[in-house]
């Protein structure tokens, strides 16, 4: 199995059980957590610290996530896999890893419904996202 799927694959069972227990109890989850090396704790502590932001845009309900990493804030897109940090530039797309600990943070974080949510209007989008775009 190739990196790209075995990261995947691993943080969604991960989340799967995150949702509905709270926790990780299985032990093949436990096991499988090494595949993130220290990722998974540098996400985690973005969790508690509650740097996951997911802002909702009325009425289109347009959704932008945001996580506040060391130095600045980052956009996800979790759906693609993709973060705006320099560790996804460097590392993800030359296929070191599949997954920067921002994004891991997003998924965990969705997963146990444990980020701060701001419901905002369509005309403050471009406000909210100028300060990703690349010019």
């Amino acid at each position: 199995m190739s990196l790209r799927k075995k990261e995947s694959s691993v943080l969604y069972e991960i989340c799967v059980e995150l949702h509905s227990k709270g926790k990780i109890l299985k032990n093949e989850n436990i096991k499988s957590l090494q595949i993130f090396g220290n990722r998974f704790k540098e996400a985690i502590n973005l969790v508690n610290k509650r740097r996951v932001k997911k802002y909702i845009f009325k009425p289109s309900k347009r959704a932008i996530w945001i996580v506040q990493g060391r130095k600045k804030e980052y956009q996800i897109f979790p759906e693609t896999n993709f973060c705006s940090c320099d560790d996804y530039y460097f590392r993800v797309m030359k296929s070191e890893k599949e997954l920067c600990y921002h994004l891991i943070a997003q998924k965990i974080a969705e997963a146990l419904d444990k980020y701060d949510s701001e419901e905002l209007s369509d005309k403050d989008y471009s406000l909210i996202t100028k300060k990703f775009r690349v010019t």
